[in-house]
C-alpha cells in the first residue's frame, strides 16, 4: 500500500495501490507549485501593505509640513543631525568655548571651527571646545582674513603673518615690507599688500602653499585693498589717487598669469568712498560709505545703489543675491533701517531698526542682528522674515552666522553656539 502526501498540508495518507513514478513526479511538482503560489500570495499581501504604509506616511508628512511649515525646513534637519551630540540648554545654547579675555581679540570662522587671535596667541577651537591650534605669537595689531577653510592672521603695520588651512598652521612668514592689508579667498589664495621703498603699494598673490604667483608694484596711487578671484585668475585692486586734479577711487583688474592689466580697466568710481570689496560672480562688489557699486573686468560699473539720506552703521557681505546694510537717519542715535540690495542696485527688502546693532552677519539665506541684549535671525526669500530670536545674550558683542541657521555668539572671554 502506497503513502500519498497532501500537497497543501504535507500530511500523508494511504490509498489502495502503488503510485507510478510519473504520478509521484506529478504530485511533487504540484506540491512545489502550491508552495510557490502561497509565497506569491504572501509577497503580494506584504507589498500592498508596504505601499499603503508609505502612502500613509507621505500623507501624514504632507499634512505636518503644511501645519508646521514654519518649524520644519531642511536646515533644521541638518542641525538635528550635525548637533545631535552637542549638549544644549532649553534656549538652544550649547556649552561655552573659553579663551583668554583680551581687548585685542579678533575672531573668524573656519568652516565650523572658531579662530581666535590676540596680541600673544592664535587659537583654533572645534565647536565642542577642543583645541586644534595654540600658537604663541607677538603681534601689535592682530588681524584676521578668513574664507571657508582658510585664514591668514597678520600684524597690521608689522611684518609677521600666519597661514591656516583646515585645522593646521600651514605656514609662518615674515613679509618683505610693512603689511598694509592681507586678504584670503575660498581656495587659499592670499593677496598681500605691503609698503616698500619706492612704491605706495606692492601687491603679491600667493597660492595655498604660499608660493608667489604674481606681484604688482604701484607708485602712482595708494593701494587701499586687493583680492584675487576664487578661481585664482584675476586680481582686483582698489586704489585712491589723483585724477583731473581731484581725488578718485579706481578699480583695476590684473591677469594673475601675466601681471598685466585687463583691458579696459581701470575704472573710476565716483560719488563715495569705498570701504571694502568682495568678489561675487564675475566681478567685485564694492561697499561704499553711501551704498554699493558692482564692477566687472569687461564692463566696468554694472550696478549701483546710493543712500543719500543715511549714515552707514554696519554691513555684511552675503551670497551674490543681496548685500546687507544698516543705516542710521542721524549722526547720533540708533533710529534707522536695514536694507537688502542686489548687484544691480535694486532694493529687495527693508525693515526699521530702533536699537543699537552691535554686530551683523550673514550666511546663506540667514541674516543675524545682535542688539544690546537680544539676537534676531531673519531669512530672506523675496522679503525679510524673522526666523528665530534669543533674549539675554550674556554679554555677547559679536555674532557669526552659519549657513545652517545656527549662530556663534562671541563675548569677551567665551563663545556660545545658538542652535534654533
Amino acid at each position: 500500500m502506497a503513502k500519498i502526501t497532501d500537497i497543501n498540508s504535507d500530511a500523508e495518507y494511504e490509498d489502495g495501490g502503488e503510485l507510478t513514478r510519473a504520478e509521484q513526479r506529478m504530485l511533487a511538482q504540484a506540491k512545489r507549485a502550491g508552495k510557490k503560489e502561497t509565497k506569491s500570495k504572501a509577497k503580494r499581501i506584504l507589498s500592498r501593505f508596504l505601499v499603503a504604509l508609505c502612502t500613509l506616511i507621505l500623507v501624514v508628512g504632507a499634512v505636518l509640513a503644511v501645519v508646521y511649515r514654519d518649524e520644519l525646513n531642511i536646515d533644521g534637519l541638518k542641525r538635528m543631525v550635525s548637533y545631535l551630540s552637542l549638549e544644549k540648554d532649553e534656549d538652544g545654547q550649547a556649552e561655552e568655548i573659553f579663551y583668554d579675555s583680551d581687548d585685542s581679540n579678533c575672531f573668524a570662522q573656519l568652516d565650523n571651527a572658531l579662530l581666535v587671535c590676540s596680541e600673544s596667541i592664535i587659537q583654533l577651537f572645534s565647536q565642542s571646545g577642543n583645541t586644534y591650534i595654540s600658537e604663541v605669537v607677538t603681534l601689535e595689531n592682530p588681524t584676521i582674513s578668513a574664507d571657508g577653510a582658510y585664514a591668514v592672521v597678520y600684524d597690521l603695520g608689522g611684518t609677521e603673518l600666519y597661514g591656516i588651512a583646515g585645522k593646521q598652521l600651514a605656514y609662518t612668514q615674515t613679509a618683505d615690507g610693512t603689511i598694509l592689508n592681507a586678504r584670503m579667498n575660498a581656495n587659499g589664495y592670499l593677496t598681500l599688500i605691503t609698503k616698500q621703498t619706492g612704491y605706495k603699494g606692492v601687491i603679491t598673490v600667493y597660492d595655498s602653499k604660499y608660493r608667489a604667483k604674481v606681484q604688482v608694484s604701484i607708485s602712482s596711487a595708494y593701494v587701499m585693498d586687493a583680492l584675487v578671484s576664487d578661481d585664482g585668475k584675476t586680481l582686483a585692486v582698489l586704489t585712491i589717487g589723483a585724477e583731473d586734479n581731484a581725488f578718485a577711487t579706481l578699480v583695476s583688474f590684473y591677469d594673475v598669469s601675466t601681471g598685466e592689466l585687463v583691458d579696459p580697466s581701470p575704472y573710476t568710481i565716483s560719488g563715495g568712498l569705498a570701504v571694502d570689496l568682495q568678489w561675487q560672480d564675475e566681478g567685485v562688489l564694492l561697499q561704499m560709505d553711501n551704498g554699493i557699486q558692482y564692477v566687472t573686468p569687461d564692463a566696468g560699473v554694472t550696478g549701483s545703489w546710493v543712500n543719500d539720506e543715511g549714515y552707514l552703521r554696519g554691513y555684511a557681505f552675503s551670497e551674490p543675491g543681496y548685500q546687507v546694510m544698516i543705516w542710521s537717519k542721524y549722526q547720533t542715535g540708533y533710529q534707522g533701517n536695514l536694507e537688502l540690495v542686489n548687484q544691480t542696485g535694486a532694493l529687495l527688502a527693508e525693515i526699521s531698526v530702533s536699537q543699537e546693532v552691535y554686530s551683523v552677519s550673514t550666511a546663506g539665506n540667514y541674516i543675524a542682528l545682535l542688539f544690546t541684549n537680544q539676537l534676531i535671525i531673519y531669512t530672506y526669500d523675496e522679503g525679510l522674515t524673522q526666523y528665530a530670536s534669543l533674549v539675554d545674550t550674556a554679554g555677547a558683542r559679536q555674532v557669526i552666522m552659519r549657513s545652517d541657521g545656527s549662530a556663534l555668539l562671541l563675548g569677551s572671554e567665551s563663545a556660545t553656539l545658538y542652535v534654533p
